[in-house]
């Protein structure tokens, strides 16, 4: 007795499968109606519908599987007759293995569900309104075929669907449409050739959608009005646009494929989002276009060997473009009417342009790579941007800023550019810290008053620093060797050239046709000419130390300068004023406190007359004592009395055409300047 009561508990335990009820149109079966069927059916049965064409409309409102079986003619027809063709009523309702057509009246569809739970799988639906539309919550629609549908194929407008592993095609609007619901999955479905979107997000969030591809549609993907969403690992092709964030923010958009679209990514109007680790090569525009989109972070793409170029950022701001590799493409990076974007370790190589700043204001441009590109950065009417910490190798122009102001160059390494870099009526601009190599010129800078260039270094460039019509500019703290011509400074005025450091040279400095410059505190050996004036008046050349140079100081048709305590040594020729020939002449510079050492001649000068002393008195204090007289040079070697002890000798100098008459009797340094210079 009690084995048959334990037999009897187990039998009540094991959970009885629903009845099965079949349909045929053809007779031979339960029912040949499935809305018959569903009449006579309860929770948990299953109804089988074999082949044949079924012209009804059918609402489910039990939790029962419908499915449909190919019993010799195909799978079951469903023909909604304009209306819908399923209704799920009822939570947790399966539908399977159907064709479904001609729901194709306005609003209705081939399946709606109203209800929860439900699951749509392996089903045909064509020529509807919607395909399959999801109005319950927590269902899925799996492994169907959509295609013809007049609004969308797949429509989810409730939250968290599954839409996974299903064919939507030649739909209109979108193959799949999330439409203001939440949380829903879209993964693995093919959603090409259709008139608007593959898959479109519409005022949803914390949505994923990934591993789909779309082909051959206006737009592949689609997020509008949508946040904290999650696109990747899906692959675009030959759309408009591959992927399009409109309005939307916080989403997160990586590891996709998209290619031989016109524009791989879009984004408008969006902020915040992340668009990462994406290969985004080939496409017929750009990679990625910005287009009044602020706060973004792009980073890690690869937009290579698009036809326009590789990145696009217009009229937005504080976007963060980090780490992508671009090239082969007219335009690697385009930043236009944009402000406080930072661009920082890009690799850019080949193409026309690596880098591209237009009206644009207060961006960075930081550690990025750019090699062998016709321009390797440009900025063209800007203001205050900052460009530092990149390296750019073998490009025919390296930086060029082109009416732009206040331009920041600072700590880059430009090597075998033809023309290093090149500044066009941008006043204000500073160069700091920079190292250029073995390029055919290093710094052009035309018309742009106010140039600074601070803590350069230059090493085999042949034209360093070449500045043009540029005035009230500064060359400081540099160090050049082995150019043709170090710094040449032309047709300007008030220009600062100090504390640099040239060597092994051809020339050291160079004034042409330029006014109120200051030569100051450079250090020029090995030269063939040390610091040239020609043509340039009224400048000052003061505590330069020039040593080993065939002619430390050169000055040819330059009037009024004052040379004053430079330290002129161990040249074939101190100071040339002129070679004797007419109108090769310069005259009436003053030039005193100067030192010449061992050079084979301190000074050569036939025809020009100048004055080899202070213009005024001089209070200095020499050996503890202080003295007040007008000072002349020191000349190494020369010998004479100083009776009075006033560090002055007491009969002059011979130079060219006139004297010195206050020789020094000992170097400039001995003597302690108060007042008068």
């Amino acid at each position: 007795m009690r084995l048959v009561l334990c037999a009897i508990m187990l039998i009540l335990l094991i959970p009885s499968e629903g009845r099965v009820i079949r349909v045929d149109d053809d007779g031979g079966a339960d029912f040949s109606s499935i809305q018959d069927a569903l009449a006579l059916a309860g929770d948990g049965d299953i109804i089988e519908v074999m082949s044949g064409v079924y012209a009804e409309s059918v609402n489910i409102t039990k939790s029962v599987c419908v499915r449909g079986v190919d019993s010799g003619e195909g799978l079951p027809v469903l023909d909604g007759g304009g209306l819908d063709g399923f209704v799920a009523s009822s939570d947790g309702v399966n539908v399977s293995e159907f064709i479904i057509t001609n729901a194709s009246a306005w609003g209705a569809a081939g399946i709606r569900v109203l209800s929860e739970n439900a699951l749509i799988s392996r089903c045909n639906v064509s020529d509807s309104f919607a395909g399959v539309l999801l109005l319950g919550g927590n269902g899925s629609v799996v492994d169907c075929n959509v295609t013809e549908c007049h609004f969308a194929g797949i429509v989810a407008a409730s939250s968290r669907n599954t839409v996974k592993m299903n064919r939507a095609h030649e739909n209109n609007n979108a193959g799949i449409l999330i439409l203001r619901s939440d949380e829903n999955l879209v993964e693995g479905n093919d959603a090409s050739y259709n008139l608007g979107s593959g898959i479109k997000v519409y005022k949803s969030n914390d949505c994923v959608v990934r591993n789909n591809t779309a082909d051959t549609n206006d737009y592949g993907i689609v997020l509008s009005e949508s946040h904290r969403c999650t696109v990747e690992g899906n692959i675009l092709e030959n759309n408009d646009y591959g992927i399009y964030p409109y309005l939307s923010s916080t989403n997160t958009i990586s590891r996709n494929t998209a290619r031989t679209n016109d524009y791989a990514v879009y984004l408008y109007s969006s902020w915040n989002n992340t668009i990462t680790e994406n290969d985004l090569r080939m496409n017929d525009a750009y990679g990625i276009l910005i287009y009044y989109s602020d706060n973004n972070t792009i980073s890690s793409n690869d937009l290579r060997s698009n036809e326009i170029g590789g990145l696009s950022v217009r009229g937005s701001r504080g976007n963060r473009l980090c780490g992508n590799m671009m090239g082969d493409s007219p335009y690697s990076l385009h930043i236009e009417d944009a402000e406080f974007n930072i661009a920082e370790g890009n690799r850019i190589s080949n193409g026309e342009t690596g880098i591209i700043l237009e009206r644009s204001m207060n961006n960075t441009l930081s550690g990025n790579t750019i090699s062998e590109t016709l321009t390797g950065i440009s900025v063209s009417s800007g203001r205050g941007n900052i460009i530092e910490g990149n390296n750019l190798t073998g490009c025919r122009l390296g930086i060029e800023a082109n009416a732009s102001i206040g331009s920041i160059i600072s700590a880059n390494i430009i090597e075998r550019c033809d023309l290093c870099v090149h500044l066009l009526h941008s006043p204000a601009s500073r160069l700091e810290g920079n190292i250029i190599r073995q390029g055919s010129s290093g710094v052009l800078v035309e018309a742009s008053d106010g140039f600074a260039a601070v803590d350069n270094t230059f090493d085999g460039v042949p034209r360093a620093i070449t500045i043009t019509a540029s005035h009230g500019s500064r060359v400081s703290n540099s160090s050049i060797t082995g150019a043709d011509t170090a710094i040449l400074v032309n047709s300007s005025e008030e220009v600062v050239v100090e504390g640099n450091s040239m060597s092994n040279s051809t020339e050291g400095i160079r004034l042409l046709a330029s006014y109120d410059t200051e030569i100051a505190g450079n250090v020029i050996t090995g030269a063939k000419n040390g610091i040239i004036l020609d043509e340039s008046n009224e400048n000052t050349i003061e505590e330069n130390n020039i040593s080993r140079c065939n002619s430390g100081i050169t000055l040819s048709r330059s009037w009024r300068n004052v040379l004053m305590m430079n330290n002129i040594s161990y040249n074939t020729n101190g100071l040339v004023l002129d070679e004797g020939m007419y109108p090769i002449e310069s005259s009436e510079n003053q030039i005193y406190l100067n030192s010449f050492v061992q050079n084979r001649n301190d000074v050569v000068s036939y025809i020009s007359s100048n004055f080899w002393s202070s213009p005024t008195s001089i209070r200095y204090i020499y050996r503890g004592r202080s003295f007040e007289s007008r000072m002349g040079n020191y000349w190494h070697g020369l010998e004479g009395e100083d009776r009075n002890g006033d560090g002055i000798l007491d009969s002059g100098r011979s130079v060219g055409l006139e004297d010195d008459p206050y020789p020094l009797a000992e170097p400039p340094e001995r003597y302690r300047v108060l007042s008068g210079v």
